[in-house]
C-alpha cells in the first residue's frame, strides 16, 4: 500500500485489526513518515457505508455513558460547543465573518457560529442523514458527499476560517483535505483542524509492545472509520508541508469524558492508565490524545510565512 502521506510503500504490520461486514482491515505503519493507516484502505462505497444512520445513535460517541441521543446529547452541550466556537475557533481570528466546517455532521456547530455572530456559514458532510438533520433543524444546507470529489471552484478564497473537527482521520487522502482546506481560505485565512492523536498515549505504547510480544492481534470493536491515526510528529510534517504559519496544541481527554466502548474489559485498563497519562500530559505538552492543528494561510499566493 502506499503511504498516502509520503508515498513511501516500505510498511510495518501492527497488532491491530478491524473487522467489518466480513471484510478484515489491518493497522500499518510507514517505516519512512510513520503515518498509521487502516491497511487495505476501504473503497468509496465502503466508506459511505460507514456513516449511516447508527453512526450517529451507537456507543462510539459514548453515549451509552451519558444515556442520551447524539441529537439529544448535541443539545444538551450547546452552550459549551457556543464557547468552544468563540474561544477555540474565532480567537483564532477575530476579524472572521465566515466559517466553513468540513464534516459539520448534524450542523450544531454551524448554528452556533450562526449564534456568535458570523454572516455565512456552510459546510460539507457525508452522512445524508446528518446533512437533512441540519437542514431540518437549523436551516443549514450542507454540502453532501465525499471532501475527496468536492467542487473547490464556487469556494476558493471565500471563507475566512475552515474548521475540521476529528475527520482528518476519517479521509482516504489527508493531504488532499490539506489542498481543499488552503483553497477555499481567503488570504490570511485560518484553518482550525482538530486530530484525535490515539496511538500518542501511554496506553497504546504499552499495548503495542504487550501485543506484538505475545504475538496476539487486538481486534477493534468498531468500524474502520479512522482510516489514518496520526501522532504529533505525523501531523506537523503534514501541515508544514503546506502551510507557512503552523502551530501545534496537545491536549488530553479528561478521565471522566474518556469513552470506554460500553465499559470493555481492555477500555477500562486504558482509563486506570489514563489517571496517569493526564497530569504526565499537563507537564509535558506530550502523549496526549488531542492535537489542535492552527494553520494560516499566506496573504499571497505561493509565499511561505
Amino acid at each position: 500500500m502506499i503511504c498516502r502521506l509520503c508515498g513511501g510503500v516500505d510498511r510495518t504490520i501492527l497488532p491491530y485489526r478491524y473487522c467489518w461486514q466480513k471484510n478484515e482491515y489491518r493497522l500499518s505503519r510507514c517505516r519512512i513518515c510513520s503515518l498509521i493507516s487502516v491497511d487495505p484502505l476501504p473503497d468509496a462505497a465502503q466508506i459511505a457505508s460507514f456513516y449511516d444512520q447508527d453512526y450517529f445513535e451507537n456507543g462510539l460517541h459514548g453515549l451509552d455513558d451519558v444515556g442520551m441521543s447524539y441529537l439529544e446529547r448535541t443539545a444538551a452541550n450547546s452552550a459549551h460547543t457556543l464557547r468552544f466556537v468563540e474561544e477555540s475557533i474565532l480567537a483564532h481570528k477575530r476579524d472572521a465573518s465566515s466559517l466553513f466546517e468540513i464534516g459539520a455532521a448534524t450542523g450544531h456547530l454551524l448554528d452556533c457560529a450562526k449564534k456568535a455572530g458570523l454572516e455565512r456559514v456552510s459546510g460539507i458532510e457525508i452522512s445524508d442523514h446528518a446533512a437533512a438533520v441540519a437542514s431540518n433543524r437549523y436551516g443549514i444546507d450542507l454540502h453532501v458527499g465525499d471532501v475527496g470529489t468536492f467542487d473547490t471552484d464556487p469556494h476558493a478564497g471565500r471563507w475566512d476560517i475552515v474548521y475540521a473537527g476529528d475527520v482528518l482521520e476519517h479521509v482516504p487522502d489527508p493531504a488532499g483535505l490539506l489542498e481543499v482546506i488552503a483553497t477555499i481560505l481567503a488570504p490570511d485565512g485560518v484553518a482550525v483542524v482538530r486530530i484525535p492523536t490515539t496511538f500518542d498515549l501511554l496506553s497504546s505504547r504499552i499495548a503495542t509492545v504487550a501485543l506484538n510480544l505475545s504475538g496476539r492481534v487486538l481486534t477493534l470493536p468498531d468500524a474502520p472509520y479512522h482510516l489514518h491515526e496520526f501522532t504529533r510528529r505525523t501531523a506537523q510534517r503534514l501541515f508544514e508541508d503546506r502551510f507557512g504559519d503552523v502551530r501545534l496544541m496537545s491536549g488530553i481527554v479528561p478521565v471522566g469524558s474518556l469513552n470506554t466502548k460500553g465499559g470493555r474489559a481492555l477500555y477500562r485498563i486504558k482509563q486506570a492508565v489514563h489517571i496517569l497519562n493526564v497530569p504526565l500530559t499537563g507537564w509535558t505538552g506530550r502523549f496526549g490524545d488531542r492535537l489542535t492543528v492552527i494553520a494560516r494561510k499566506p496573504r499571497v499566493r505561493g509565499l511561505r510565512l
